[in-house]
């Protein structure tokens, strides 16, 4: 049972029927104190590498039927966005995952699988991101090429 081999006690969360009930035993699950003070907190562990970690954990524990990949991205979000240090971010990492979909299932099966040892994981998602990354850039470098063409025609009307 991954929710015991990742330190969590996952089993009231399959066998709740309610979406009141799997959301309180989720809250006691996911926002124990400890787990609190390692998202919030210690500087020295690479942000990236956490957005990982608890995105991967989050989806091993699975503790809904369903929407389990929705909230992991989410998690993967919030902690990227606080790596940023901005208000702003332009890429997007849940929508890199849902464009590899298959790759993300094939990844997070074989860690799951096997020892847990989630270096395949790890590296695998740090790729994402970076795809993530560049295609952000590229939609940006495209609209800025616009706007530059917009800006030179419109000097060119002004001086007809």
């Amino acid at each position: 049972m991954a929710g015991r081999q990742s330190g969590y006690d996952a089993s009231c969360l399959r066998t709740s029927r309610s979406p009141q009930g799997s959301l309180c035993c989720a809250r006691s699950c996911l926002h124990r104190e400890r787990d609190r003070k390692w998202l919030d907190g210690n500087e020295q562990e690479d942000p990236l590498l956490k957005a990982a970690i608890a995105h991967f954990g989050f989806v091993t524990i699975h503790p809904f039927e369903d929407g389990n990949g929705k909230i992991g991205r989410a998690i993967a979000e919030m902690c990227l966005a606080r790596s940023d240090g901005s208000a702003q971010r332009f890429y997007s990492m849940s929508s890199q995952i849902l464009k590899e979909r298959k790759g993300y299932y094939d990844v997070l099966e074989k860690t799951q699988a096997g020892s847990l040892d989630i270096t395949g994981w790890l590296t695998w998602f740090l790729e994402c991101l970076d795809r993530a990354i560049e295609q952000s850039n590229r939609i940006s470098d495209r609209a800025l090429e616009k706007e530059l063409f917009w800006q030179d025609l419109k000097k060119k009307g002004s001086s007809l």
